[in-house]
């Protein structure tokens, strides 16, 4: 950490040196006073500068002289003025405070600190006069003629507005003037006439590293939705975005420079002129001029020099020369035009009319401009926020300067009188619309700026990124403009529909419980996949993208961390793993609870009615989400299958009991083998991401082609010479489709699951569509802390797909494994409530969005053998069974016959019967 904004840091030295030991830049708008007794103050609160603590870079008052005579070079706020002293404590003669380390009395009422001739502030408040620069006609202190004087008068002749002057015993105002009269006439002398010797003889500086790209190079990076327009987020250390200047029109640089240096044009760097009145201003009133040209204020900037004394400024006049040597003067203005402070949290003239006006910089008027120009002379009032130029905040004073900048265009030629008669005062855009943040987007806290994208789409930019060159510091600093797959629509329709803190969402109003035996947080996480590219198109894992990801991977202690028990929704692939082995939809499979011989009880969830007995088909017991067929499966074929089926179509981790497993860095188990995962996989107990869950999907959806889901399809890197970005190349999303399914098995699990759909009574306005559910039973904590097994659930899904998309939604405890409640319903939760709300509704409203049509979803292929060796179910009758109506109660689906003999064919013709669509609407806990 700098020391600016460090309580800690100080100034090199031990007590006595006339700089309090320790005594530091501390905080916002703490004021200074140095051995000199000038008083300074730096304007470091991260807030203004967009989280990065740095000199204000506006411009200061020449100094005064005389003990306590404060002069601020930011904004005057809270804080307490430190001045020379022994140890790190000071007191000055004549103060009513206290003496303390970092902390002094200043001549003032007692309490509170003060400066003589500065207003007086409310108790514990450091009270500093402000800056003044150029001269300006009746007022000569450059605030306009006659106008409302600034936020800080010194009560000289400007108009209504100024602040009463304290008054001061007059044996200590003649010794100030004297002391003042010496000072000022040295300084002038030294600037005007000992440049050279100066120069000659200590300033050896080089004006080579004073470029913004060298000094300061920074620049924020915007995140961009897929629809190439909306900007989801922005990262940086500084808001701005450096132009090239002459991409600016000409009258809109010169109003933004009319006001602070108007002789720009006719100077070498120093302005003779204005040194000499700003000394004899000094001299002959109380009142305080500013002297510095822009390229002074430039350099000053550059050099990263808050402080104010005559070292400092004589350094500065040097290198203000030995700049203009080198540069041209448009090539100057465009350094300080792309480098001064703004306000309203804007670096730069391009951050700067985007924060005012909603606009690039190259298509500002002069007359908007001239606000701009308005505000360099003091960015942030004394609270830190909006200019006293900002026309939303303070209209009049801001009409004043803004009034006083078209004069000077108007004398200087730069504008004609009948342009300067026809000017009108524009308006600016509101302040709580504007992003006042270097960087943003990253929480998604309703009612804020940052409450446009998930700080997880970020992370996921970091991650692609890197991967192909780009750091994430290059990405915080680079001015990178980076294009994300994200569909601005999809994800305000996912969050809308998923964030707990949204009025309307199918989580408002649940409860947070902290008991440590009922610890309960009923969150939600959703991920949405064009399956044909795998693009994401919304992705929310949470309300604080800086916290945990509950829709991905995370890292805790060094470890991977995260995931959901997936419960029946894990089906789809064991149901692939069995058709790609051989079996069909119609094999049959025990269904009937029964333990293990390592003592596992395993059973169907709830009081689910198996009666098909031990003579199940695979298809009835996917739609009816019994667990006991599918744990059959892994043991038959091998819970190995099982998994390497979920990593062929994207599952990149899982979780086991113990820790986690990578499934594409570690490989995949044995077809065998029980480790690490057992064959309770086949019925979905161990944890995978929302992210691999929802990439899993769109493979089947895909006809078992997988694509890598990706974030990020292009980058573009701004040309400093045209202004213009420019593709960076090799960087960005490439194609990598790869076949890792048979199509006709990713068929039969799509129709499989649109089964399921229609079997839960669902419906979305004749569209097709896929789905499956699963739930996980919770644990709850007895009286002596054991965990006890519940039957009520702390996880439910629902997955699946239309012709366009794949979506994944997962609902559950984020803090723990205790059941969690139903807002709605006030019950446990079920796939069939709160996952399928936040589903169903997503469906629908996006679809409605976009107008997609209603496309018919993959045909069956009835792959594989009814009749495969290692089905393993069982007949309840040695006789075949017969249909209704012809003697017999057989089960369609299950214990009916699957293939009847066509009597117009003599019983040689052989064909599937057709199956019926259920009647019946059930919510199921899996």
């Amino acid at each position: 950490m700098s020391s600016y904004g460090d309580p800690n840091a100080g100034w090199p030295g031990d007590a006595g040196d006339g700089r309090p030991a320790g005594s530091g830049n501390a905080g916002r708008g703490r004021a200074q006073v140095n051995s000199d007794g000038y008083g300074y103050q730096y304007d470091d609160d991260p807030a203004r500068r967009g989280g990065q603590p740095s000199p204000s870079g506006r411009r200061e008052e020449w100094p005064d002289n005389g003990p306590g005579y404060g002069r601020a070079a930011g904004s005057a706020s809270v804080g307490s003025a430190s001045v020379p002293g022994a140890a790190g404590s000071a007191s000055v003669p004549g103060s009513a405070g206290r003496a303390s380390v970092g902390r002094a009395g200043v001549p003032g009422s007692s309490g509170r600190a003060s400066v003589p001739g500065a207003p007086v502030s409310p108790a514990g408040r450091a009270s500093v006069r402000a800056r003044g620069y150029e001269e300006g006609p009746g007022g000569g202190d450059g605030r306009g003629p006659g106008g409302p004087r600034g936020p800080r008068d010194r009560g000289g002749d400007g108009g209504s507005g100024g602040r009463p002057k304290r008054q001061v015993s007059a044996d200590k105002a003649k010794k100030a003037k004297r002391t003042k009269i010496l000072i000022a006439s040295f300084a002038a002398f030294l600037i005007v006439f000992g440049v050279g010797a100066i120069g000659g003889t200590y300033y050896f500086d080089s004006v080579a590293e004073l470029t913004p790209d060298n000094f300061k190079s920074a620049q924020t990076t915007m995140i961009m939705a897929g629809d190439n327009k909306t900007q989801l987020a922005q990262l940086g250390s500084e808001n701005r975005i450096m132009v090239p200047i002459l991409t600016v029109p000409e009258k809109t640089r010169l109003a933004m420079i009319a006001g602070e240096d108007k002789d720009f044009f006719e100077h070498h760097g120093i302005s003779y002129s204005g040194i000499m009145r700003a000394a004899w201003k000094t001299l002959t009133t109380d009142e305080t001029q500013g002297g510095s040209t822009i390229t002074q204020q430039y350099i000053k900037i550059a050099t990263d020099q808050a402080q104010i004394s005559y070292a400092r400024k004589l350094r500065e006049a040097v290198l203000a020369r030995k700049l203009e040597d080198k540069y041209d003067k448009n090539t100057i203005m465009g350094f300080y035009l792309n480098t001064i402070d703004f306000g309203r949290g804007a670096v730069g003239v391009e951050k700067a009319a985007q924060a005012y006006f909603g606009k690039s910089a190259k298509d500002l008027t002069f007359s908007q401009a001239a606000v701009l120009g308005s505000v360099i002379r003091d960015p942030y009032d004394d609270g830190g926020k909006l200019s006293i130029y900002d026309p939303e905040a303070h209209p009049d004073t801001a009409k004043g300067r803004w009034g006083y900048v078209l004069d000077n265009m108007k004398e200087k030629g730069w504008i004609t009188a009948e342009e300067r008669a026809s000017a009108q005062f524009p308006e600016v855009i509101k302040y709580s619309t504007v992003t006042t943040s270097a960087e943003w987007g990253i929480k998604t806290a309703e009612g804020t700026n940052v409450g446009k994208a998930t700080g997880n789409v970020v992370n996921y930019v970091y991650e692609e990124l890197k991967e192909q060159g780009i750091e994430p510091k290059e990405l915080r600093t680079g001015g990178y403009k980076v294009y994300t797959t994200i569909d601005p629509t999809a994800q305000k329709e996912l969050e809308e529909a998923s964030r707990p803190d949204i009025k309307g969402s199918e989580l408002y109003g649940r409860k947070i419980v902290t008991d440590p035996k009922k610890k309960q947080d009923l969150e939600s996480a959703g991920v949405v996949i064009d399956h044909t590219s795998g693009a994401v198109i919304a992705y929310y894992g949470g309300l604080d993208g800086t916290a945990i990801d509950l829709a991905g991977v995370n890292t805790q202690g060094g470890a991977l961390v995260g995931g959901h028990p997936p419960g029946s929704s894990m089906k789809i692939y064991t149901l692939a793993a069995a058709l790609d082995a051989g079996a069909s939809l119609q094999s049959r499979w025990k269904a009937m609870p029964f333990t293990t011989d390592d003592k596992i009880k395993v059973g169907n969830a709830g009081a689910a009615n198996t009666s098909c007995k031990d003579y199940c088909t695979l298809e009835y017991s996917f739609m009816k989400s019994y667990n006991v067929p599918f744990y059959w499966v892994a043991r038959q074929i091998g819970p190995g299958k099982v998994v390497k089926m979920a990593s062929q179509a994207g599952v990149r981790y899982m979780w086991n009991n113990d820790n986690i497993e990578s499934l594409s860095a570690k490989g995949v188990q044995t077809d065998t083998s029980r480790t690490p995962f057992d064959r309770q996989v086949g019925f979905g107990q161990y944890g995978i991401t929302v992210l691999d869950h929802a990439t899993g999907v769109a493979t089947l959806a895909n006809g078992g082609v997988y694509n890598k889901p990706y974030f990020v399809t292009k980058v573009e890197k701004k040309d400093p010479v045209t202004g213009k970005y420019e593709i960076v190349k090799g960087v960005g999303h490439k194609a990598d489709p790869k076949p890792v399914i048979k199509r006709q098995v990713a068929n039969d699990v799509t129709y499989a699951m649109q089964k399921v759909f229609t079997d839960h009574g669902w419906s979305m306005s004749g569209r097709e569509v896929a789905a499956k559910t699963g739930t996980w039973e919770g644990a709850t904590v007895d009286k002596n802390g054991k965990a006890v097994p519940s039957d009520k659930n702390a996880h439910a899904w629902v997955v699946g797909f239309t012709k366009q998309f794949s979506v994944a939604i997962w609902t559950g405890n984020a803090a723990g494994a205790y059941p969690v409640i139903d807002p709605k319903t006030k019950s446990t939760i079920t796939s069939g409530s709160t996952p399928y709300r936040i589903w169903s509704e997503f469906i629908k409203d996006f679809n409605d969005s976009k107008n997609f049509k209603k496309e018919k979803l993959a045909d069956a292929s009835h792959i594989g053998d009814d009749e495969v060796g290692f089905a393993n179910g069982v007949s309840p009758s040695p006789t075949q069974p017969t249909l209704p109506g012809q003697g017999g109660d057989c089960i369609p689906l299950v214990t009916c016959p699957t293939q009847t003999t066509d009597p117009g064919n003599g019983g040689g013709n052989q064909s599937k019967s057709p199956t019926p669509t259920p009647t019946t609407s059930r919510s199921p806990r899996n």
